[in-house]
């Protein structure tokens, strides 16, 4: 190939690229021009890639808005999350949800589903409300008196779990529940050490306060003023 072959060849990819710049149009040759690619047909749909969750939690970084659907929760899910912590959403109300971002509602969900910006412990018998724990302590050790600024500050949940306002701290036996449903089965990132629950023990004073150790399941009650326990926080939907 001469170098003026070569010139127009060069010229005729640069060309064909510039082109892709503007719309696409599948089966239209007026694509909308809000669109980088329109899909044109009266019979036929737009089938995306369909991964069950396992597969799905493969994908290496992948990207904010990636579409999928997901065979097992039978959803169409978005990443609404970062390529390096992924928030995977179900588009349908009528799925099972496949991500930790949702915000409750439609849907069946199911203990250890990663949703409404955490992980799920606990569901009806409907599926269709239950209860979240965040996905990291609010706190490794703090007083009871500062666990509320601990788990409403932002700065202490990760991206999935910013989304949402109305986290609180669990009562015992919701901390109980987060124990046998999710720590015994190696979910939710929680360290063997105590956690703070929201009961009390009003039999003497100081109040005391109910604690569950994560690497025992042993509950007591410690004083509120004088002990740095770790926190971790719920939200109901």
């Amino acid at each position: 190939m001469n170098l003026s072959s070569k010139l127009a060849f060069c010229l005729c990819i640069i060309s064909s690229l510039a082109g892709y710049a503007q719309s696409v149009g599948i089966q239209t040759n007026s694509p909308d021009p809000s669109a980088a690619l329109e899909v044109a047909g009266q019979a036929q749909g737009i089938l995306p890639p369909r991964l069950t969750t396992a597969q799905r939690n493969t994908i290496v970084l992948p990207a904010e808005g990636l579409v999928l659907y997901n065979t097992d929760t039978h959803c169409l899910e978005v990443n609404e999350g970062t390529p390096q912590q992924p928030n995977w959403i179900c588009l349908s109300d009528t799925g099972s949800g496949g991500g930790s971002g949702g915000g409750g509602g439609g849907g069946v969900h199911f203990v250890g589903e990663l949703w409404g910006g955490g992980i799920v412990f606990y569901v009806n018998t409907a599926g269709d409300h239950g209860l979240v724990a965040a996905l990291q302590d609010q706190s490794a050790g703090i007083n009871y008196g500062l666990a509320d600024d601990a788990y409403t500050n932002p700065n202490n949940h990760d991206n999935a779990g910013k989304a949402f306002t109305d986290w609180r701290m669990p009562s015992r036996y919701e901390l109980n529940l987060m124990y046998q449903n999710l720590h015994l089965n190696g979910l939710g990132n929680f360290a063997l050490g105590a956690y703070w629950s929201s009961s009390c023990n009003d039999n003497s004073l100081p109040i005391p306060g109910w604690t569950i150790n994560f690497s025992n399941a042993a509950q007591s009650t410690i004083s509120r003023s004088n002990n740095s326990i770790r926190v971790r926080a719920i939200r109901e939907f």
